[in-house]
């Protein structure tokens, strides 16, 4: 790497590194999260913070690359005091971090929607038919369900983290959190219908049963009354017979 006006080669070197860091980061990390929230969200609330974050991360990174590259601007790119490969790694640093937020945005929008879903879902059926086509739905659908809700809950303090470090960590936590109600609504989903139509059949079911008895009690009523009414009418007869 060649040196510029204000660079050594060494230094251009370590800020290329950087820089190429960032770029994968953005594929890797953000850009898959950042088009599955825009399928997910629904009310359109993600793109005007995924906008303000991207930009940013494109501002830090263009006023690095205004250095790194000898571009002339109208602003001062280096402020008096500030050397100039610090300016550029704060300015990547930066702009990591705005691409960070960007993606936690994502998947807070992904684990909302998701949790929506689910929780909709699990109130249209019962308990009963759920665990009749998935019988291990504690372990499978529940608990991951569960344990995802409290990570993202957890996740969303901890968005402002202290160092890169801890930022990474708390973002596979987000990761990690999101992916588990995916997993779950998936399978949730997959088995969608066949639980639905157990829960129709033992409706069907519960609503033959209840005619069979509302049957059973009325043939408890009227048989004893038919015999009553009966037994007057032969009474009757048998006393006019006499008369």
């Amino acid at each position: 790497m060649l040196a510029t006006q204000n660079l050594t080669a060494e230094q251009v070197e370590q800020l290329h590194a950087l820089y190429k860091d960032l770029v994968k980061f953005y594929y890797d990390e953000v850009k898959g999260p950042i088009i599955a929230s825009e399928r997910e969200d629904k009310e359109g609330r993600f793109s005007i913070v995924a906008v303000i974050e991207l930009r940013s991360a494109f501002d830090h990174m263009a006023r690095a690359q205004t250095v790194m590259y000898d571009i002339a601007t109208e602003e001062n790119n280096v402020p008096e005091g500030i050397e100039a490969f610090t300016y550029c790694t704060k300015n990547l640093d930066k702009a990591h971090a705005h691409l960070y937020r960007a993606a936690y945005d994502a998947y807070d929008i992904i684990a909302d929607r998701i949790i929506h879903d689910v929780d909709t879902r699990l109130s249209d059926i019962s308990q009963g038919a759920l665990y009749t086509v998935i019988p291990d739905a504690s372990a499978k659908i529940y608990a991951p369900y569960d344990e995802g809700k409290k990570l993202v809950s957890r996740a969303k303090f901890k968005k402002d983290v202290g160092s890169k470090s801890e930022e990474e960590t708390e973002f596979v936590l987000y990761q990690g959190a999101t992916n588990k109600l995916q997993d779950a609504r998936e399978l949730l989903e997959a088995n969608m219908l066949s639980i639905l139509r157990v829960d129709e059949e033992r409706k069907k079911e519960a609503d033959e049963r209840s005619k069979k008895d509302r049957s059973a009690k009325i043939r408890s009523v009227l048989v004893p009354l038919g015999t009553m009414l009966l037994g007057l009418l032969l009474s009757y007869i048998i006393y006019i017979s006499r008369s």
